[in-house]
């Protein structure tokens, strides 16, 4: 419970995100998206991954970065519809 546990900026995971940890020399659990890439083709990790799953309560009370990616065709008013 008194476990670090930081989420890795590579791949932002959020809530919903199927997840894996990473278990770090002193800096506690890094968590990454199962999909991560930096997983994935880092053999150095295989033997320092560990289950992890999202715990609800901690999930509500944490605010998450992530990217976003919008595609449209420009046209007037298009940004005023994305934000709202």
């Amino acid at each position: 419970d008194n476990l670090l546990v930081h989420l890795a900026k590579c791949c932002m995971p959020v809530p919903g995100d199927a997840i894996v940890g990473y278990a770090t020399k002193g800096r506690g659990v890094t968590v990454h998206r199962a999909d991560c890439p930096n997983v994935q083709s880092s053999r150095e990790m295989s033997g320092r991954l560990i289950d992890v799953r999202w715990e609800n309560e901690a999930v509500q009370k944490q605010l998450f970065n992530t990217d976003l990616e919008i595609y449209g065709y420009n046209r007037s008013g298009l940004l005023n519809d994305v934000l709202q």
